[in-house]
């Protein structure tokens, strides 16, 4: 295997072929959770984000019903035989209500208590396929995670927006959606392993616009695996975490990454 080749040094290729080696990247990493173990480490992360996602909807569902409930018993709706059935209504709508923020916030969640847990499966595979590890303090971990959550609360915002706007783009809808989805889940999963190299955040902006075509088709894989009730969700985020290590390692990095003052061998 081939370690550590500079972008200038992998085969040409054009966009769809780039977007088809990111997409294979994602099914090898899905096959490593099995194959080399990895699913030891998405135990912890997967039950964590799984427990606060289901918080997070549980307390929106709590809240909007006790919300609607309480503003159809003031009004005395529910004294009113044919208007009984609007209790009904205002459950319906807290699980659907529940279910929108759960879906709108999940790359918020990952992002903020599922991703930060996935260190130790990125130090076993930069050690399997760099033969080294790259060395964090602390505090850049904590800046890297704030940041992190950050950038997954504006994608979970813009996400909403966005599904909001292309209801008016018709049948174009689940395209449109599942492209913009792609990208940002694609670009999450890369960002756990390109802040090692490139920890200055305009370097490693760079870089997601040179391997622009990779992260979509890991993205792709991550937004299939999420049509999988429950155990996609679960999986989903350490799969495409563990692809785009195998596939940045082997093929898109650097030998060297001028700048990046935090990275030295173990």
């Amino acid at each position: 295997m081939q370690i550590g080749l500079k972008p200038i040094m992998n085969p040409p290729a054009g966009f769809f072929a780039r977007l088809g080696r990111g997409f294979r990247a994602g099914l090898h990493g899905l096959r490593d959770l099995f194959k080399e173990g990895l699913i030891v480490y998405a135990i912890l992360p997967a039950f964590i984000g799984l427990l606060v996602g289901l918080g997070l909807a549980f307390a929106t569902f709590e809240l909007l019903d006790y919300w609607l409930g309480e503003g159809l018993e003031r009004s005395g709706a529910l004294q009113t035989g044919w208007l009984s059935w609007l209790d009904s209504v205002a459950v319906v709508l807290s699980v659907i209500a529940s279910f929108f923020v759960y879906i709108g916030l999940y790359r918020f969640v990952i992002s903020l208590v599922v991703f930060p847990l996935l260190g130790p499966m990125v130090d076993r595979l930069e050690l399997q396929f760099r033969g080294k590890k790259t060395e964090t303090s602390f505090k850049e971990d904590l800046g890297t995670t704030i940041y992190g959550g950050w950038v997954g609360l504006l994608q979970s915002l813009g996400g909403l927006l966005i599904l909001f706007l292309s209801i008016f783009t018709g049948p174009f809808q689940p395209f449109i959606i599942t492209i913009v989805d792609s990208y940002f889940y694609g670009y999450a999963a890369f960002s756990l392993v390109l802040e090692r190299d490139f920890p200055s955040r305009r370097n490693r902006k760079l870089e997601f616009r040179r391997h622009r075509a990779e992260l979509l088709g890991i993205g792709l894989l991550f937004v299939l695996l999420l049509s999988i009730p429950v155990i996609g969700a679960l999986l989903a985020p350490i799969a495409c975490v563990a692809g785009a290590c195998r596939l940045y390692y082997t093929m898109l990095a650097p030998e060297t990454m001028p700048g990046s003052s935090s990275s030295h061998p173990k």
